[in-house]
């Protein structure tokens, strides 16, 4: 694999990632996992606290392993912008989330797409660095004019590759996003 197969793989991993914190109208632990808690005056990951699971389509189950960092899991949990209330059962937490209004798909639509420019913007500056290095290469006499031009084929033919899966990957969310 070369390190612009590897660079746009990783964009799109990435890309993958960022988008699972969209909230589709079902219960994902996604959506509250990378919420950082104030833990004994450390900011860390609720994924590194507590199981968290989803126990119905609209249930999201939060079990701490240590039961003093409870109040403070609440307390994130209620500062974090989920569009639900965490509700303390006194071992674990349950968010229950309510049904998405058009009005929030929309919203959750237009926000994958300002994500999945970013994921193309970043691509095309895999492009433009490697396109950059290769010129380089050519002008210092390493690699021919033959050799560079085959291999700015090549670069691109990664790089539409990756759009291709990138475009895919946001159509099938937009499609989570807007089916009721």
């Amino acid at each position: 694999m070369t390190l612009i197969e590897s660079e746009i793989t990783s964009t799109i991993e990435f890309f993958k990632q960022d988008i699972n914190t969209l909230r589709v109208g079902r219960a994902h632990p996604a959506l509250v996992e990378h919420i950082k808690v104030d833990y004994y005056n450390t900011p860390t990951p609720l994924i590194q606290l507590a199981s968290i699971t989803a126990s119905d389509a609209k249930t999201l189950l939060i079990q701490p392993w240590d039961k003093n960092g409870l109040k403070d899991i609440e307390r994130a949990l209620s500062q974090a912008d989920i569009g639900a209330s965490p509700v303390v059962d006194g071992v674990s937490i349950r968010i229950t989330l309510p049904s998405l209004t058009e009005e929030r798909r929309t919203e959750m639509v237009k926000l994958l797409g300002e994500k999945t420019e970013k994921a193309r913007v970043a691509i095309r500056q895999h492009r433009e660095e490697t396109i950059k290095d290769l010129k380089q290469q050519k002008e210092s006499g390493s690699i021919s004019e033959d050799i560079l031009f085959n291999k700015q084929k090549e670069v691109q033919q990664c790089v539409d590759a990756g759009m291709a899966e990138v475009q895919k990957v946001a159509d099938m969310k937009k499609q989570e996003i807007t089916t009721i």
